[in-house]
């Protein structure tokens, strides 16, 4: 069994045939139209007023600002041009300063070029002088100590040969006799060797070719006397005594030839020391300047780096006045342009007050008619928006009725379709008591069903006579007040 709802107090509506709601919506639909053309009639009044506002406005302040314009035209094209002015005398002065430091520039690669030749001539020199002096160069002490013991090995050689060959002729010898052994060959090439050696590893031994002669003569001394025998005792002796005279001959003037090569070598390496001493002087002195140059060179290099750098911010600052004057020269361009159309604008502005004055005479001159039809379409205007105001909200009221409308009628079939079915147990309850095939229960739940019924039958009407009350209220336009508070639960 379905439960009625119970119904709020306020008011949602009233069954309303459909021809009566295609008549509101008729009328609401004529409304808005009416509305919508108000509103723009309004608007345009709207807009020639602020129209004729604007434009009293602007002739003020043309007025009030025509003599203003001249001044400050003048103003800023003056300004315009002290501002060219003053970029081309910057760029002037730029340009002089780039040619200031590539002169600049152009002297520091000069100076650098010729302390670069300069310093290869020195170095040039430098090496000329250390290859002379390693072709003056005197053997050094090493080589001469390997030469006289080079000498000295063969001398000693030589003396024990001649000792052996002595041996030898003694053994050969008849009768006993001995050579003089005080002369001989070996104890005059001792001598000879005690007198070069000491000085030997500081001087130049040479071998002087008499010397040969001399050994050759007593080699043949010698093979004569082999050949000769050994009977002969006063012939071996005058011959060795000849031989030893010769051999110290030789030896003293050896002696004197080795003395005076020996002074000879030692004043060469004497020069030679000397020599060495003033090209070291000289390369350290050259070294000193190289190395002073090559500071000064770094120097140059320094302040090369240093004007470039310059000329790059130089460069740079440059573009950017380029830059400048080429944006200088546009608003230049600009403002001439801006100042061609300030003049046509004041020719517009011109005709345009000519016209306003026209206009203000003419308006002035309007008869007083007119302005009776002013004041009526004011007067219009204002009621046309009061009407406006109340179809806003008599629409508003009639969308609000229209929707509760709607649904009290679906709440109201539900009720009648409970109605149908409590009609039909009803029926149902009779058949059964007329028929009495109820029992004693059942006629006790059919007697409660039907008091429930009739309550409820009893509300329903009740409730179509309010619906019907407030359909007959709404349709005579009665206040909304005055139906809410007798609407039943």
């Amino acid at each position: 069994m379905v439960k009625l709802k119970r119904f709020r107090r306020t008011f949602e509506g009233i069954p309303v045939s459909d021809e009566r709601f295609l008549e509101l919506q008729g009328e609401i639909h004529r409304l808005k139209k009416e509305l919508h053309s108000k509103d723009e009639q309004q608007k345009l009044l709207l807009v020639k007023v602020h129209r004729a506002q604007e434009t009293a406005k602007k002739n003020l302040r043309t007025g009030v600002e025509q003599g203003l314009h001249t001044l400050r035209d003048r103003n800023a094209v003056m300004g315009f041009l002290l501002q060219q002015n003053h970029a081309e005398e910057r760029i002037h002065e730029l340009e002089l300063r780039l040619r200031e430091c590539h002169k600049d520039t152009q002297r520091y690669l000069e100076f650098s070029r010729k302390s670069k030749a300069e310093a290869e001539s020195l170095k040039k020199k430098l090496d000329a002088s250390v290859r002379a002096s390693r072709r003056e160069r005197a053997p050094a002490p090493l080589d001469v100590s390997r030469r006289h013991e080079k000498m000295v090995n063969k001398l000693k050689a030589q003396i024990l040969r001649l000792k052996e060959e002595n041996k030898e002729l003694r053994i050969r010898a008849p009768d006993g006799h001995v050579p003089d052994d005080s002369r001989d060959p070996t104890s005059a090439r001792l001598e000879v060797v005690s007198v070069v050696v000491p000085n030997a590893p500081h001087n130049k031994v040479r071998k002087a070719p008499r010397h040969r002669q001399q050994e050759i003569e007593k080699n043949r001394v010698t093979q004569s006397l082999v050949s000769g025998g050994f009977g002969r005792a006063n012939e071996q002796q005058s011959t060795s005594s000849a031989t030893g005279r010769l051999l110290q001959e030789a030896s003293e003037v050896q002696v004197e030839r080795d003395s005076q090569e020996l002074l000879q070598v030692t004043a060469q390496l004497m020069k030679t020391s000397e020599d060495l001493d003033r090209l070291k002087k000289k390369y350290e002195r050259t070294s000193e300047e190289l190395h002073q140059l090559k500071i000064n060179h770094s120097k140059c290099l320094k302040k090369l780096q240093d004007t470039y750098s310059e000329l790059t911010q130089e460069r740079k600052v440059r573009q950017e006045l380029e830059v400048e004057k080429k944006n200088i020269s546009g608003e230049l361009a600009a403002a001439q342009h801006l100042k061609s159309n300030l003049q046509q604008l004041r020719q517009q502005n011109l005709q345009l007050e000519n016209e306003n004055a026209e206009l203000l005479n003419a308006a002035l001159n309007v008869p007083r008619t007119n302005f009776a039809e002013i004041k009526g379409l004011r007067e219009q205007l204002v009621e046309e928006l009061k009407q406006r105001n109340l179809a806003v909200s008599n629409a508003a009221k009639l969308t609000t009725q229209l929707e509760e409308c709607k649904r009290d009628l679906a709440r109201l079939a539900v009720v009648e379709a409970n109605w149908q079915y409590l009609k039909t147990e009803l029926e149902a309850a009779n058949k059964s008591v007329t028929t009495g095939n109820l029992k004693v229960a059942e006629l006790e739940t059919a007697k409660k069903l039907l008091q429930k019924q009739r309550l409820r039958l009893s509300k329903v009407s009740n409730l179509r006579e309010w619906l019907s009350k407030n359909i007959s209220n709404h349709l005579a336009d009665r206040p909304f007040s005055s139906v809410e508070a007798a609407r039943p639960e």
